[in-house]
């Protein structure tokens, strides 16, 4: 006897007119533009349409969650709620009012208050919730504001109040107006003890909020476009009898008219309160413009003299290009290598650390750490998980070296980051004596644009060994060691064994540890013993990886099974067979992670990221006739894979566009190089380390014909005479040094050659 029976013969289909797709609560319409929006997308925009930037409004503890660092705070004073002090009845009791209101919004009232870090700093952060009862100020919203204050004024930290209200409530009368009175009182104590109060006014932000506690910021911020006044322009319209001017009362209207000091978009919101409170809750005293509106403070208190570069307010910011020559003012990167930890150390903690706001994977390595780091943080945006990855050096601009989401720090956001690490490393100078180098400053700059973006995760690539590079003070919780091969003898050890306990010493207690399984023995010894030592077991990149095939360019299909897992048939974005050691590294650290707690990056997203990461500059294929091949070839272990690519990938006919540091293993990366040359032609590089071409003539094999060798004076040059030279269906090819491949990069994005 069956357990089921189907009633019905057939599936019955449903009438077209009937026939409709559910989208309710997957997408939200912009009242402004009409755009529909997908509600993911402006929940990670911050309620920010992503077409027009109209600012949808936000609720108090989102509020509050945006602003403090990690989204963390203590929620305070939740049990200070309205009663009805004047048994005030209109259509309905007011206490019943009330209890619906709590019931709607889950709000206790009208305000919430928390206590937290933002930007590392301890705040007090009151936010107001137009849901409640149209955010209107009684009683409790007064008491609530001004233990806020109180508290601030015994732990000597900021004040920050988010309005968002209607106004007093007309339900408590005189006693709701009694409130701005007594907010202001507290609020001239909190002047009289010299700690900063940050108004930030949002739509709507009316009566008698405006009229008191709303407008005695030391600095009043605005959203765009928001509702700004006393009264509501359709009451004052009507009590003058005359039509108002356009956008009154609005955001733009208050700021053209001296009442506010900037308006800000939400999503740079938190960014610019702490640049705030890193100039106002500072120990040392700046020296303000004479033209500045500031604030004197005794010597020893908590903020010095500041001054601020919003409306009226001027300081010491940065621009993009001031910010990029007071870095290279440090001396060039390639020069001034400074290996230790301890200035960065103090670097990082004059920066209330922001390298704690997130975990970190670091990977070193000498060859593929690049390539890792960037599948790793393909997959990490294929599953929707806010990475920033941290590479160097960069080709072009040094805004690639930091990325968010998968995108470049903007300009501005750069230097204004680079504006606060000068500041902070000028404090560790006077301190320690020693300025922070480059790539110090830059990791750090990257660390705090991290911070500042909310990242769930940072990917760091390590510059120069591990033991003593910067980014090994971000103590990251999850690390790799890609293959070790010789390279910066000068500085890590003239051995492998010496170079690989150098790029081993990432291990570290605690910590939780990928190898690659393409090491050599005397690496791999090392690189375990270093576990031994700090007790953590390793993780080998798989070894179990099957080659399906690969396209004409180079990219190969290949099928990975790991201990958990099979990534079948999955064509890798990276070309080069030396990627499918990467690929199995970036895997392990994607299911190391997955373990860890970021359930997002699922199989088919590691897939995704495999099959779509980029890392411009090895073995970039530029489409021209000729086709142009970038790579940054600078080790001989690079050069090997640069050759094996194109003995099998590459066309006929290739011209070898080479230029190097005179203090690399050059002779035996011509070996590896130049007899797949056709032509060669030797260049030099803006850099003070470059290798004369002169000296790289010298390297090339005594059987190569010298009327095929070709010196140039720069790579313009070079690019120029390779194309003149190169048969039909040829390549050039570009390698050497990532300097090379940058400057060649510079030239095709301004259209030089």
């Amino acid at each position: 006897m069956s357990w089921f029976k189907r009633k019905e013969q057939k599936i019955e289909a449903v009438p077209e007119g009937e026939r409709v797709v559910r989208t309710e609560g997957i997408f939200v319409k912009c009242p402004e533009c009409d755009a529909a929006l997908y509600k993911r997308e402006l929940e990670e925009s911050l309620q920010v349409c992503t077409h027009c930037a109209y600012h949808f409004r936000l609720g108090a503890r989102e509020r509050l969650a945006m602003l403090f660092d990690d989204a963390e705070y203590e929620e305070l004073d939740a049990e200070v709620v309205s009663n009805d002090p004047l048994g005030f009845t209109d259509t309905k009791p007011y206490k019943q009012r009330l209890e619906q209101a709590r019931r709607a919004t889950g709000l206790p009232e009208a305000i919430i208050n928390g206590r937290g870090k933002v930007g590392g700093y301890l705040t007090y952060i009151g936010a107001m919730d137009f849901a409640f009862l149209g955010g209107s100020m009684g009683v409790a919203v007064g008491e609530k504001i001004t233990r806020i204050i109180e508290r601030a004024m015994r732990d000597r930290a900021a004040v920050i109040t988010v309005a968002a209200s209607g106004g007093a409530r007309m339900q408590e009368g005189t006693l709701s107006l009694m409130q701005m009175a007594k907010i202001s009182s507290a609020l001239a104590q909190l002047d009289d003890a010299r700690l900063p109060f940050i108004s930030i006014l949002t739509d709507p932000t009316t009566g008698g909020v405006t009229a008191s506690f709303a407008m005695l910021g030391d600095v009043i911020i605005a959203e765009p476009r928001a509702l700004i006044g006393f009264a509501g322009p359709r009451v004052i319209e009507q009590t003058i009898r005359q039509k108002l001017p356009k956008g009154f009362q609005r955001s733009e209207f208050l700021l053209e008219h001296g009442m506010l000091d900037k308006i800000v978009d939400r999503r740079e919101l938190r960014a610019t309160v702490i640049r705030l409170l890193q100039f106002m809750v500072r120990p040392k005293a700046r020296s303000p413009k004479s033209n500045a509106r500031t604030r004197g403070y005794p010597s020893g208190s908590c903020v010095g003299l500041w001054t601020l570069d919003i409306g009226l307010w001027t300081f010491r910011s940065m621009t993009f290009d001031e910010a990029v020559n007071y870095l290279l003012g440090l001396g060039h990167e390639t020069l001034a290598v400074k290996l230790g930890l301890e200035s960065v150390r103090r670097l990082l903690s004059a920066l209330s650390h922001p390298e704690q706001s997130y975990p970190s994977v670091q990977i070193a390595g000498t060859n593929g750490k690049g390539s890792t780091a960037a599948m790793l943080d393909a997959a990490c945006r294929a599953s929707l998980v806010r990475a920033g990855l941290y590479t160097s050096p960069h080709l072009v601009s040094i805004t690639e070296r930091i990325k968010i989401g998968g995108r470049e720090i903007s300009r501005e956001d750069f230097a204004r980051h680079t504006a606060d690490v000068r500041d902070a490393a000028h404090t560790v100078r006077d301190g320690a004596g020693a300025l922070p180098s480059f790539f110090e400053q830059v990791t750090a700059i990257a660390l705090c644009a991290f911070r500042d973006a909310r990242v769930d995760l940072a990917i760091l690539e390590t510059g120069l060994g591990g033991r003593l590079d910067a980014t090994t003070a971000a103590l990251a919780s999850t690390v790799a060691v890609t293959p070790v091969a010789l390279d910066h003898q000068e500085y890590l050890g003239s051995t492998l064994p010496e170079i690989a306990a150098e790029k081993a010493a990432i291990i570290r207690a605690g910590a939780e540890a990928v190898v690659s399984a393409a090491q050599s023995p005397d690496a791999l010894e090392v690189i375990l013993a270093r576990c031994r030592e700090t007790n953590v077991a390793p993780r080998f990149a798989t070894e179990e990886v099957r080659v399906e095939g690969a396209t004409s360019d180079g990219r190969l299909r290949a099928t990975f099974r790991t201990a958990v897992d099979v990534y079948e048939d999955v064509t890798l974005a990276l070309r080069g067979r030396h990627q499918i050691t990467n690929a199995a590294t970036s895997i392990a650290l994607a299911e190391l992670l997955r373990a860890r707690g970021f359930e997002r990056l699922t199989r088919e997203s590691i897939i995704e990221g495999l099959s779509t990461a980029e890392h411009p500059g090895r073995l970039e294929l530029v489409a021209g006739s000729p086709p142009l091949l970038l790579d940054g070839a600078h080790n001989p272990a690079g050069a090997r894979s640069l050759r094996g690519y194109l003995d099998e990938f590459a066309p006929p006919h290739v011209t070898v566009i080479f230029g190097a540091m005179r203090d690399k293993d050059l002779a035996e990366i011509a070996a590896a190089l130049f007899p797949a040359a056709e032509n060669l032609i030797l260049t030099p590089i803006n850099n003070p380390r470059a290798a004369e071409p002169d000296a790289l003539r010298a390297y090339a094999p005594p059987a190569f014909d010298p009327a095929k060798i070709f010196l140039a004076a720069s790579s313009g040059d070079a690019l120029r005479l390779a194309r003149e030279i190169t048969p039909r269906g040829g390549t050039v090819c570009a390698t050497g040094s990532l300097y090379l491949v940058g400057e060649i990069k510079s030239l095709l994005a301004g259209g030089g050659t």
